[in-house]
């Protein structure tokens, strides 16, 4: 019993008051141990003195505490949080990510009624800094807001493991325990996720399909709610498709684990980095060209969104050309024998 909320942060100075000024108002009761801890990812504006300064101001006696983490990404700056927690439960609250007040309490209870629960993700609710123009509520689970599953079940908890297989990282609560088996078995992530600026993204996919191949399941928790700031910039069109081109990237990186999951085959010709590099243009010339040539959808939100991600698998492909072999030899040797069970 007991959870640690992790908050990696680079560049956070702006942001950071909110996400802390919700987790000083947690409702936790005194049985269940809880701390607070940032981890400044190479941050260069004054991201640790705001913080602290604002943990001062809040009056706050929770456990608080400050950490570095000099390797860039969203994926090493979380495995530093996990190495200095104390407690058996993590939130990965990003810093834009303002925890309503039952999430702590209500999170370790579930982790604690849910013993093979690998990940829980909660329900995420937009707040966003200016009107949202009206593409936003179709591509509203880009901004890791919206529901995780259309089922429901007594208690707000569905087990989305074979639905779905992942939930998005903002504020999901991971058990300690299976994280660290896993790193101890030398788990190397095939991707870093977001590093400084970069909008690629995948690091939590690519953990909840891994914990999913351990035998762990995956579930969303409707009454875990959070709202996810949104800011004035991350409204437009251009942020839009420069995000789901990450997803596009991210998607073909994390192939290895799609096949292993659905027990495709993971060796021959079929999972070589030209074969799938083929497959995509192919689709692209296919699929995609005639719509613009006859359809004339070029200018359409919806069909350049698609665009958008149909470049990024692309470029992954081109830039990891001598890794994607390599990839899916690493995925079926690391989980070995995976049964395939609902």
């Amino acid at each position: 019993m007991g959870v640690s909320v992790i908050i990696c942060c680079y560049n956070s100075k702006d942001r950071i008051y909110p996400t802390l000024k919700h987790l000083s108002e947690q409702q936790v009761p005194a049985s269940i141990p809880w701390e607070i801890i940032l981890v400044n990812n190479n941050s260069t504006d004054d991201t640790v003195e705001a913080a602290n300064r604002y943990w001062v101001e809040l009056k706050s006696d929770f456990q608080f505490s400050i950490v570095n983490e000099r390797q860039p990404g969203l994926s090493n700056a979380r495995r530093r949080g996990l190495e200095c927690s104390r407690y058996p439960y993590l939130i990965f609250c990003d810093d834009d990510n303002w925890l309503f007040p039952q999430y702590v309490a209500m999170a370790n209870d579930a982790m604690e009624k849910l013993p093979r629960a690998g990940v829980i993700g909660g329900y995420g609710k937009p707040f966003c800094e200016e009107t949202p123009p009206d593409w936003f509520a179709k591509y509203s689970s880009n901004y890791a807001t919206g529901l995780q599953s259309e089922k429901y079940s007594e208690g707000g908890i569905v087990d989305i493991t074979m639905e779905k297989s992942y939930v998005y990282g903002a504020a999901a609560v991971f058990r300690k325990s299976a994280l660290i088996q896993l790193y101890k078995s030398n788990f190397k992530n095939i991707l870093t996720d977001r590093t400084g600026e970069s909008l690629l993204s995948g690091g939590d996919n690519e953990l909840c399909y891994s914990l999913k191949l351990r035998g762990y399941r995956i579930y969303f928790h409707l009454l875990l709610e959070f709202q996810h700031f949104v800011p004035a910039n991350r409204l437009t069109e251009e942020y839009l498709l420069k995000l789901n081109e990450g997803f596009g990237y991210s998607y073909m990186m994390l192939l290895p684990y799609q096949y292993k999951m659905t027990g495709r085959k993971m060796h021959g010709i079929k999972v070589s980095s030209w074969w799938l590099l083929a497959c995509s243009i192919f689709l692209h010339i296919v699929n995609d060209l005639p719509q613009m040539i006859f359809k004339n959808l070029s200018g359409d939100i919806n069909f350049r969104v698609h665009l958008a991600g149909r470049k990024g698998a692309i470029i992954a492909f081109w830039r990891n050309r001598k890794d994607i072999n390599s990839n899916f030899k690493y995925v079926d040797a690391f989980f070995g024998s995976y049964k395939i069970e609902n």
